[in-house]
Formats: structure tokens, C-alpha cells, sequence
């Protein structure tokens, strides 16, 4: 669980430091410095919650039942809802806006090793909580051929 300070910043202070956070992001010139530069500044449990809410919405945007999402990001429907209702809201428009359109089996998706990894995780759900070797399957399907 993420804590949050109670002593609330001032606006201005809270404008100048995101601006200076996505500034930093943008000048990143490769997908690994990102990966980098994220790992070193969000805990395991920020990238948690950060990975879920983007699998939310693109599981969403390719129409994915509620419940599968459920089952396979172990998420409460109220936060599923949430989401939703934001998407709705287009508080997300930006991001939905990011996520290659069609379906995942697209080719140009394919191509992308990025929507290749995703699209497996989602085809697979997840694998069952317990047992020996459980994420074998998974592995064999998401290695580099």
C-alpha cells in the first residue's frame, strides 16, 4: 500500500514538480533507460498498482469481461468499476488513445514485443495459485523464439 503524506503540498509546488517528473520522462531516449529510470523511482508496490490500472484499461478497451479481469489481475469489481466509469468519463482518453485499435491477434500488434507479452498474459489468464510448475506453461509461451 502506497502512503501518502498528510501535510498537503501547495499547488504551485505540486504543478513545478510534476512538470519537472514528466520533463525527465520525455528526454528518455530508449525504452530501457525508461525501465530504468521507473524502477529506480517507484517501490514494488506503486509498479503493482500502476501495471494493474494500465492492464485494466487495456483489458477494457478489448472488451474483456469484468470477471475475467477480475480473476486475472485479483482485482475487487469496485475497482474494475472505478475504472470503467473513469474510461467512461474519458479521464483515460490519452492513454486509451495509446493502445494499438483492433483486436490484440492485429499483425502490427504481433510485431510488437510489448502487445505480444500482453496479449499472452491475457490469453492465459493466470495460472492456478498452487502446484508444480505452474507457470511453465507461461514461461514456454512467452519466450523469445
Amino acid at each position: 500500500m502506497t502512503n501518502i503524506s498528510k501535510k498537503k503540498l501547495k499547488d504551485k509546488v505540486f504543478v513545478a514538480i510534476c512538470d519537472q517528473l514528466t520533463n525527465y520522462i520525455s528526454k528518455l531516449d530508449n525504452p530501457g533507460k525508461t525501465k530504468m529510470f521507473l524502477d529506480g523511482l517507484f517501490t514494488e508496490s506503486e509498479k503493482i498498482m500502476i501495471a494493474k490500472r494500465f492492464a485494466v484499461i487495456v483489458m477494457i478497451k478489448y472488451g474483456y469481461d469484468f470477471f475475467v479481469i477480475q480473476k486475472t489481475l485479483k482485482l475487487s469489481m469496485t475497482t474494475i468499476y472505478k475504472i470503467s466509469e473513469k474510461m467512461d468519463d474519458g479521464e483515460y482518453g490519452f492513454i486509451i488513445d495509446q493502445i494499438p485499435k483492433g483486436s490484440l491477434i492485429n499483425k502490427k500488434i504481433k510485431d510488437n514485443p510489448f502487445w505480444s507479452y500482453i496479449e499472452t498474459l491475457l490469453e492465459m489468464r493466470m495460472p492456478p495459485k498452487v502446484g508444480k510448475g505452474r507457470w511453465k506453461g507461461f514461461y514456454k509461451a512467452t519466450e523469445p523464439k
